[in-house]
């Protein structure tokens, strides 16, 4: 499941994204993280939702969004692939016609 949630500044989103995933195994990461090849070192099979917080660009996630498993690389072990968990994308730049041929919830947050 993916999940967007789109608002101005300040308007909860983040609120919004913490009561989603509360008592849920949750890994919070930044748009930079996506870039290196260990930025998912953080994720194992027991996470529930990947938070991408302040996603301004979409291209920094399409390789996670279009697949069923993710690639897990750790420094000193082997790489494991896992199911990818469910994604909640928080953004102000981005909004649903972004992601126009994916199945996407949407939430607006309006102050």
């Amino acid at each position: 499941m993916i999940t967007l949630i789109t608002g101005k500044r300040s308007s909860g989103k983040t609120r919004k994204a913490k009561e989603l995933t509360k008592e849920k195994e949750t890994v919070w990461l930044s748009e930079d993280l996506l870039i290196s090849p260990f930025s998912y070192y953080m994720i194992n099979s027991k996470t529930e939702f990947i938070v991408i917080d302040d996603l301004k660009n979409k291209e920094a996630v399409l390789m996670l969004l279009s697949s069923e498993k993710i690639r897990i690389e750790r420094r000193g072990k082997d790489a494991e692939l896992i199911k990818t968990p469910n994604i909640i994308i928080i953004s102000e730049t981005l909004d649903e016609n972004d992601f126009l041929k994916m199945d996407l919830n949407i939430i607006k947050c309006i102050i």
